[in-house]
This record gives C-alpha cells, sequence and structure tokens, in this order.
C-alpha cells in the first residue's frame, strides 16, 4: 500500500458531504500522476485515539483485494488541532457515479434492466461479499449510494467501508441506513426507544445478504421500496412486490425470494448465494405453453417436440366436478383419490386420463379411437343441464349442445383455458403414468 498525506495530493472539487459523518469526499490527483484521479475522503474525528481505532480497522480492509471492492490506496492523519484531527483516505474515484444515481435516471427515462443484466451486476457484487465473509467481515451498510459503476456501467465495486467490521459475535450495534435494514435491525432499532439498548443479536452476513436483495429489488422494477420499511406483514409485502415483477425477470424472482426471507434462519449467506446465482446464469429455461411463466428445462416434462411445466402437469386436476355415469354396469361412477369406481371396474382399472378402461403401451388417443370404433367406450358425461352426453369420436370431447365441449381429460369446458397440459397428458400419460403415480404418492 502507498503511504500518501494530504500534503501530497490537489484537491480540485467537493464531490459531496455527509454531515451526519462530518464528512467531505473531494476530487484530487497526486502530485506525482496528476493525470489519475483518486477521491479523498477528509473525516472530522474529535480524538487521534478514535482516529487511529478507526484507520487500522479499515486498513484491514485494505488487504482484501478484490475485482469488485473498491481499492484503497492509503490513509493519514493531519490537521492535529487539540483534541480534533482529520483522517484521510485516498480511494479509487469512479467518474460514472454511483448505483444510487443510475437508478434514480433510470426511474425517470422508465428504462428498465434486462434480466440478464441484473444478475450480472448480482453476481459481482455476491461473489466480493461471498470473499469478505471468507474474511469475515461485514459491511453493514450496503445500499445503492455505496456501489460505484465502471466499465460503462459494466462493472460494479463495493465501496464506503466506514460501517464495516470483523465479525466475532452475532451481538452487534445497530448499524446502516433505515431503508436496507434487515427485519432484525429495523425490530431492535424500534425498540431501542423502550429499551435504550443500541444493540442486536443476528447474522450479520445474513442482514448484508437482505439489504443488498432490496437494491436488487429496486433494480429489477424501478419502483420505490418504502412499503417494506413496515415490520407488519413485511413478508407478504415482500411477495407482493416480487411477483409483480415481469416474468421476464423470473431468475431474478428466485434469487429474491432467497435473499430476501424475513425469518434470518430461511435466508441464505453469501456462501451458498454465490453457486446459485451461477446456476441462475447458466441454467437454459423456456416458457410454459400453458401457462406461460419461465422455468429452467429441469423444470419440464419433454416429451419429442412437446413440453409442459410440471406445475401445470402436478396442478391438473382430472377429478370432474360432473357426474360420470357406466353404461356397462349403469351405475354412477364415484372417485376415490384418483380411482374411478363402479361395480364393473374397482382401483386402477380406469384410466385418470381418459376414463376408459386400463390400457398399456397405449397412448389414451389411441385407446380411446379403438373402444369408439369397437362402441365399448362406456362412460356418460351428465352435464349441468342433466343431459347425458357421449365422447365426440373425432375431437375426444364430450358435447352438449345447450352448454359446449368438455374435456375429457379435465372435465371443464372447452372455452374456460387452452387445455395443452390435457392434451399433452392424453398423448403422454402412458409414458409419464409412474412418475405422476409416485408424485402425487398414490400406490399402483
Amino acid at each position: 500500500m502507498e503511504k500518501l498525506k494530504s500534503s501530497d495530493v490537489i484537491l480540485e472539487k467537493e464531490l459531496w458531504k455527509m454531515q451526519e459523518r462530518d464528512t467531505i469526499v473531494y476530487l484530487g490527483y497526486r502530485k506525482s500522476s496528476p493525470k489519475e484521479k483518486i477521491c479523498v475522503k477528509v473525516q472530522t474525528l474529535n480524538s487521534i485515539n478514535e482516529a487511529n481505532i478507526k484507520m487500522m480497522e479499515i486498513m484491514s480492509l485494505a488487504n482484501s483485494y478484490h475485482q469488485n471492492i473498491v481499492r484503497l490506496f492509503s490513509m493519514s492523519i493531519d490537521e492535529i488541532r487539540g483534541d480534533k484531527c482529520k483522517l484521510y483516505s485516498f480511494i479509487e474515484y469512479f467518474p460514472e457515479g454511483n448505483l444510487d444515481n443510475l437508478i434514480e435516471k433510470r426511474m425517470l427515462s422508465k428504462s428498465l434492466w434486462t434480466q440478464e443484466e441484473i444478475l450480472n451486476y448480482a453476481h459481482q457484487l455476491i461473489n466480493a461479499m461471498a470473499y469478505l465473509q471468507e474474511k469475515e467481515i461485514s459491511h453493514r451498510d450496503l445500499k445503492p449510494g455505496n456501489i460505484f459503476l465502471s466499465n460503462n456501467y459494466t462493472v460494479v465495486k463495493i465501496g464506503e467501508f466506514q460501517e464495516s467490521k470483523k465479525i466475532t459475535t452475532e451481538i452487534q450495534t445497530i448499524r446502516g441506513s433505515p431503508m436496507y435494514f434487515s427485519p432484525l435491525i429495523r425490530k431492535a432499532l424500534s425498540q431501542y426507544f423502550i429499551t435504550h439498548v443500541f444493540q442486536v443479536h443476528h447474522n450479520s452476513y445474513k442482514s448484508d445478504v437482505y439489504s443488498l436483495g432490496i437494491i436488487l429489488l429496486q433494480m429489477a422494477s424501478l419502483m420505490p421500496v418504502n412499503a417494506l420499511c413496515s415490520l407488519e406483514n413485511l413478508q407478504e409485502n415482500i411477495n407482493s412486490l416480487i411477483n409483480s415483477l415481469s416474468d421476464d425477470h423470473f431468475k431474478i424472482k428466485l434469487l429474491l425470494d432467497k435473499m430476501l426471507q424475513v425469518e434470518e434462519n430461511s435466508r441464505d449467506d453469501f456462501f451458498t448465494l454465490l453457486p446459485y446465482v451461477i446456476k441462475l446464469i447458466e441454467a437454459e429455461y423456456g416458457q410454459c405453453p400453458e401457462c406461460n411463466k419461465y422455468y429452467f428445462h429441469d423444470d419440464f416434462f419433454i416429451i419429442d417436440n412437446d413440453f409442459i411445466c410440471s406445475k401445470c402437469i402436478y396442478g391438473l386436476n382430472m377429478i370432474y366436478e360432473f357426474k360420470l355415469y357406466c353404461c356397462n354396469c349403469q351405475e354412477e361412477v364415484y372417485w376415490n383419490s384418483y380411482k374411478m369406481i363402479c361395480s364393473c371396474v374397482q382401483d386402477f382399472n380406469r384410466c385418470i386420463v381418459c376414463k376408459d378402461y386400463k390400457h398399456e403401451n397405449m397412448t389414451c388417443i389411441e385407446k380411446l379411437k379403438m373402444s369408439l370404433i369397437e362402441d365399448s367406450y362406456c362412460i356418460r358425461f351428465i352435464c349441468e343441464c342433466k343431459n347425458w352426453l357421449n365422447l365426440n369420436t373425432e375431437n375426444l370431447f364430450f358435447e352438449c349442445s345447450n352448454c359446449g365441449f368438455f374435456c375429457v381429460v379435465c372435465g371443464k369446458n372447452w372455452n374456460d383455458f387452452s387445455h395443452k397440459t390435457c392434451n399433452f397428458m392424453i398423448k403422454y400419460f402412458h409414458i409419464l403414468k409412474e412418475v405422476y403415480y409416485k408424485q402425487i404418492n398414490i400406490q399402483l
């Protein structure tokens, strides 16, 4: 590390001021290298001892070199006047500004980040925070204003480590910015006004995870997150904001679900988040033709060129709301869980998809067409208007002249939804049957 003092630099102009910390940040340059701009942070402190303690804490981070952590070049104590002194920090300069400014610009222009852009930022930031966690360092004040941008806004770096600390215990003083407090810190702050104890018992890394999750939610929504400042119905409010994001950001939704769990024990730390965000970036995904939601390829049933997500498959209700009648035994068919039962059949002697007699190594379509040709399909659908409906031999649905068409698979009106899952099941249930019944915990 360099050894710089205030006399080694020229201060060009004031960049910003932090009144609450009695700190001013300047743009400047080394006298020895006038073309290279640096930031010079000047903090007024009440004693040399306080300055030495703070300098030692921050200098320990200077050895934490990472491509996504703002570089600290040097520190010095100067301008000692009585008990007061000034602590100088010489830091990497970012002409492209910080993430807070960029979020504000994008809000004004309504220019959403793409899923890939947000994941790129998330990966860089989680990677840096996992690196710090490995060194047992917690940032404790993650917010957009402390994240800086470079390389044409493609690289993000974490800075402002004044509140950072090497973690030796889960009991910490309350630090951070209220908008980005984790729930436990927010609860401790509210209790402080009663107990006057300015401490919180929490996992500091997981609190950083929560803060970063709020930042990513801001980026994905370009909406204020003030509603999350209240602990009342917090998880419900978080889930509502996440679910309001576009389906084009479905990977972001999955990531935020892990980062913004109100219960700390249910929230990931940076060690577990890092491989997960890498998986999110690398994993292939597709859009389900039934529910139009995006899922990873592993979450689809894919046969030939057809595919439906597993949620639609297992969520399909194939038990009719209306009555069925068996012409063979002339009895009403009743349901016992997933079993269709009448006097002439028991247990799984009927297929739950096509309602025909059990068939092996044959699609429901093939079985139905064969039964209709042989006139052996004995199920009748009793419509809401009390009509007894036969299965249409051409389109394989029950047809009512009053009420319309009813799907043989789910028993619902053909116009209620697309029935793409029903079509998938009637074509491929003979392949999926064993996996399907195992998933819904039914013994064949």
